[in-house]
């Protein structure tokens, strides 16, 4: 066992086995921890907000889907009634012609 202050071959040894990884785990980006957990954390944000924004999105289509049903009936309604009024404008414009 190796005393406090005192260098022996196997403490040197360790501290340059220890100062190789550290090296490499430093220098091999798969292998840096630290700075995938960092862009995982940065990352886990702005995508739950994306996630819970979908879902509210969801949940208002899925409450205006009955809304742009009806709306459409009323579309069409609005194109008969003008079809009407524009047959009921010529058909009055003819008979005061004829009266």
């Amino acid at each position: 066992m190796p005393v406090i202050g005192v260098a022996t071959t196997d403490s040197w040894s360790a501290v340059i086995l220890l100062c190789l990884l550290l090296s490499d785990i430093v220098s091999n980006p798969f292998h840096s921890l630290f700075q995938n957990a960092k862009r995982a954390s940065t990352a886990a944000a702005p995508l739950a907000a994306w996630v819970k924004a979908n879902v509210k999105f969801s949940y208002v289509l899925e409450k205006i889907a009955p809304l742009e049903g009806e709306q459409n009936k009323l579309k069409k309604l609005v194109v008969l009634y003008d079809e009407l009024l524009n047959s009921f404008t010529h058909a009055s414009s003819e008979y005061m012609s004829l009266v």
